[in-house]
């Protein structure tokens, strides 16, 4: 039965040449099922397909039938050389193809060795074909040579073509060779990669490669979840791990057009996560990513009129870090997390619990604090490390754990926060380089609190004590904008960090309570045992924690441990080597060898200075880009260009607030704030007052006029008030001297 099939299939084959196999197959299946039942004759059906394939055939030997001759060069030699030449060839076109033999082998090992033919090799088909003609023109030539000899044109054409011969064989063989080498390859390491699922299994995901040839679909890629990740913010109360991104459905089919995607609106919606996936709708998000249009909300951040120099400050600033060596660069993000409170659930937040139905959970029947203060400040250090030329947000973090009602969090307690994770063993690779020493390059991202932001005196009094002790290049302080903290990149850590402590309760009375009956503490040793006993059981809890494969280390700075001194500095050091701006604070080595020794870096050469150029918005007109207030701000070799070029020193000429006026003398705050002998700006009138006596020179305005405007929240102040001042008598000037003092009239 199985031969009968076998010359039933084979007769269809030549009887149906421009037919696929696999419809043949298919065709052949159903003529045997219906031979089988009865309805048809075996040998009727297969008479016909032989007489089928015939006419197939006699059509294809009619149209060689009367081959044309081919036109070959003209020999030099006798004309009974040209006619021999000539009749070979007539010998050539005349002769009938052979009848194809019946195929003889099983079923499947035809269907094999079938698919096996079907793999395109196109440089063995034209080297067999080339190979083909050289050895028909040899045999030419041959039987030239036999019957009347070769002139010496053919012997020289026979040389060279037997020549080609054996290179085209030795090709072919290597191309065969090369096929089966390849293919063993592929099969070796499918193996492989099969071993490696059963043992790794992560390690295989990360490896694998698609089943099928062709470009991957775009939800099996990462350009779609990726795009949105750069410019977006943590969760608004980082307490989930989503990333708001700023751009809407039609911003990110642009992008994705950009990468080279040509995807519709409607494919792009259906590759996001669904909003409810028992929904009609939600059931047509087959292939999806982990990305999620969110309904519009009320929580929309303040707009600030800085938000967008301030932003183009951090670009720069990273920009400027991933022109370096990972050995040189270390990228700390900085900020305090909200603080936790004693004897209540440290996350306003649900987890997931393991319990047996007869046990019963218990829960505080209040919500309002124990005591006054009875809170822990936790202050998070995030390092970022270097990934592939980018500062990513993946690293070790460093929690430091206070008692608020102890404690505070200050530009000190900051300063020794980090002098210890620079010695743990966890932040080894990332804070220092090969050579043991802390690197060179430190760029620091923090909030735009009194304690921390850039513009403050005690910030940079701090980082300058610790630019003195340490051995480094330079130092960079930046910010954004106020109100815009879910930026910086230690936001992300939050939520990882709140997850663990979901469902804890921190006891407030581990070694008895301190409390009275109307909660007021009686025993302030006791107090301060109680804190401790909270603050280390938090940093246990945190310690266990991994973040994107990396460790967590919490400690509990008690509120006894050593302080850190910060000494002033003289206003003509601060001169030479700070530059202070309202979102940047740079602090770097001057050229004197004298008081500061050779950089270990080339940094001042790749910015042209010692300090980074401001950012300058520009807007594209038909002449060429123009510099205006409302413009964009590029990059940060663009902006070292346009330094250049507009002759721009002072960092915070195009900060909108600095440029409002609101001085009654008509100046701007930016020009109250740049000294007009020596041309420095300073961020805050407190820090122009202090150089003035360095620099003498006359300003505009005298800063006892009016306080400052800050939008950041009140410095710590000393409680003890302040000896009175006797009030000085203003100046009065006249409309000429002002004219004088403005203009130099």
């Amino acid at each position: 039965m199985a031969d009968r099939y076998h010359k039933l299939y084979l007769a269809a084959l030549s009887a149906f040449p421009d037919k696929q196999k696999k419809t043949v197959q298919q065709d052949v299946s159903r003529l045997w099922n219906e031979i089988k039942s009865g309805r048809k004759e075996y040998d009727t059906e297969l008479n016909q397909l032989k007489n089928r394939a015939n006419r197939a055939k006699s059509k294809f030997l009619n149209f060689w039938s009367t081959p044309q001759k081919p036109k070959l060069p003209q020999p030099s030699g006798s004309n009974a050389e040209v006619q021999i030449i000539n009749a070979v060839v007539t010998a050539h076109a005349e002769v009938e193809p052979a009848a194809p033999e019946e195929d003889t082998r099983p079923e499947g090992e035809v269907e094999q060795q079938d698919s096996e033919a079907r793999k395109e090799t196109p440089a063995q088909q034209a080297a067999n074909k080339e190979l083909l003609d050289t050895s028909k023109r040899i045999a030419d030539l041959h039987i030239v040579r036999s019957s009347v000899g070769l002139s010496e044109q053919h012997k020289k054409e026979l040389t060279t073509l037997i020549k080609k011969k054996t290179d085209l064989e030795k090709k072919i063989k290597r191309l065969k060779s090369n096929q089966i080498s390849s293919q063993k390859l592929r099969d070796k390491r499918k193996r492989a990669l099969t071993e490696l699922e059963v043992s790794h299994p992560d390690a295989a995901k990360r490896l694998k490669t698609a089943n099928k040839p062709g470009r991957p679909p775009l939800e099996s890629r990462d350009d779609l979840a990726g795009l949105h990740q750069p410019d977006s913010s943590a969760d608004d109360r980082r307490r989930t791990e989503v990333f708001n991104s700023c751009q809407t459905l039609d911003d990110l089919k642009s992008k994705l057009a950009d990468s080279g995607y040509a995807v519709t609106r409607t494919a792009l919606y259906y590759r996001l996560a669904p909003a409810n996936v028992l929904h009609r709708d939600g059931k047509r998000h087959v292939h999806t990513v982990p990305v999620k249009l969110l309904k519009p909300q009320t929580v929309a951040r303040k707009a600030h009129i800085d938000h967008e120099f301030a932003k183009a400050v951090c670009k720069n600033i990273e920009e400027f870090a991933c022109l370096f060596d990972p050995d040189s660069v270390f990228y700390l993000s900085q900020d305090d997390k909200a603080k936790v409170p004693l004897g209540l659930p440290v996350s306003k937040k649900q987890s997931a619990i393991l319990m047996h139905v007869d046990y019963k959970v218990t829960l505080p029947d209040h919500d309002y604090p124990i005591g006054a203060q009875h809170k822990l400040i936790p202050s998070v250090y995030a390092n970022c490390v270097m990934k592939d030329g980018k500062i990513s947000f993946s690293g070790p973090t460093y929690v430091a754990i206070r008692s608020q009602k102890h404690d505070s969090s200050t530009a000190e307690t900051h300063q020794r926060d980090f002098d210890k994770l620079i010695e743990l063993e966890e932040f080894k690779t990332a804070a220092k380089g090969s050579d043991g020493l802390l690197k060179p390059l430190i760029f620091v991202a923090v909030d735009s609190g009194p304690d921390e932001a850039p513009n403050n005196q005690k910030t940079m009094l701090a980082w300058i004590d610790c630019f003195n002790r340490h051995d480094v290049d330079g130092i960079f302080v930046f910010s954004n904008a106020p109100g815009f903290s879910a930026y910086n990149k230690v936001e992300r850590r939050m939520a990882p960090l709140s997850r663990d402590t979901a469902g804890i309760i921190l006891p407030f009375d581990k070694f008895g309570s301190h409390l009275d009956n109307s909660n007021k503490t009686v025993d302030s040793e006791l107090e301060k045992k109680n804190f401790a006993a909270a603050g280390e059981i938090l940093a246990s809890v945190w310690s266990e924690s991994v973040i994107d494969d990396y460790p967590v280390v919490a400690n509990w700075c008690p509120p006894t441990e050593e302080r850190l001194v910060i000494n002033n500095v003289e206003q003509q050091w601060i001169d030479n080597h700070v530059r202070q701006s309202r979102y940047l604070l740079q602090i770097t080595r001057c050229k004197d060898l004298s008081c500061c020794i050779t950089s270990r870096t080339n940094y001042d050469t790749v910015l042209g200075s010692r300090f980074l150029p401001p950012p300058i918005p520009i807007k594209v007109a038909k002449t060429g880009p123009q510099v205006v207030k409302d413009g964009k701000f590029g990059g940060l070799f663009q902006n070292l260009w346009l330094s250049q070029t507009t002759k721009t020193k002072v960092f915070d000429t195009y900060c909108p607030k600095m440029s409002v006026v609101k001085h009654r003398s008509g100046i701007s705050e930016l020009n109250r704030r740049i000294c007009s002998k020596c041309g420095i700006y300073y961020p805050t009138l407190k820090a122009l007052q202090s150089h003035r006596s360095e620099c003498e020179s006359i300003v505009f305005a005298s800063v006892d006029d009016e306080p400052e405007d800050t939008d950041d929240e009140p410095e710590e102040v000393n409680d003890q008030p302040a000896p009175a001042q006797p009030a000085e008598e203003p100046r009065r000037l006249n409309v000429f001297d002002r004219l004088n003092m403005m203009f130099g009239i």
